[in-house]
């Protein structure tokens, strides 16, 4: 899975000039408390991250919360409430779309567009629909393509020639035709084609959230 960071309500820790460009207030400024909704291996690193960013910050205290217990329903509902979000959560990537669709994420744009380069384009897309960004990627989650060697020697397919998508879609296609329809590739459960739509569905740029 994908996982981002999403900034909501986050205490006016920066201001903006005349012309609209972004003013820094110096870390000795900036008082307040950040919460963060997190959980596993992302809610430790964030919390190992925590003491060295006080250490700058000492005006500012970090309470990482790192509980996943329905927290993507907790997290709608606040929104929808308009009280008892967190200021930053983490999320899977491909529920990105839904909350930026609630108008409730800061714009990060002006001090988040500078890192795009830095991801694939694949999930920076996510998380900055129309140019304006509303998350920061935070992993991409290692993928895998099984396939039965009998299946693919019976219908002549070689799975060292299948380096693009293309190329994948071309082998089941031929599979669908030689077996008479009989042997389909991503043979999921129904349960499971949803979730699979969701990040096809959010991975192409041209849907435009």
């Amino acid at each position: 899975m994908h996982f981002c960071l999403l900034f909501v309500g986050c205490s006016d820790s920066t201001n903006e000039d005349s012309s609209g460009q972004i003013v820094k207030p110096q870390p000795e400024q900036i008082h307040g408390n950040l919460d963060v909704w997190s959980w596993n291996i992302a809610a430790e690193s964030l919390k190992g991250l925590t003491p060295a960013y006080q250490a700058g910050h000492p005006h500012v205290k970090v309470h990482v919360d790192m509980t996943g217990a329905d927290m993507t329903m907790r997290f709608m509902l606040s929104l929808a409430a308009g009280t008892g979000a967190p200021d930053v959560s983490q999320l899977q990537m491909i529920d990105v779309p839904h909350y930026i669709a609630t108008g409730c994420l800061a714009d990060l744009t002006q001090v988040a567009a500078k890192y795009k380069d830095s991801f694939p384009s694949s999930l920076w897309d996510t998380c900055a629909p129309h140019g304006h960004v509303y998350a920061i990627p935070w992993d991409m989650g290692p993928c895998a393509v099984f396939y039965k060697r009998n299946i693919f020697a019976k219908y002549r397919v070689d799975p060292e020639k299948i380096d693009t998508w293309d190329d994948y879609v071309a082998a089941g296609r031929k599979i669908l035709a030689q077996s008479g329809g009989r042997t389909k590739m991503m043979t999921l459960s129904s349960a499971d084609l949803a979730r699979v739509f969701l990040i096809l569905f959010a991975a192409d740029r041209r849907t435009g959230f």
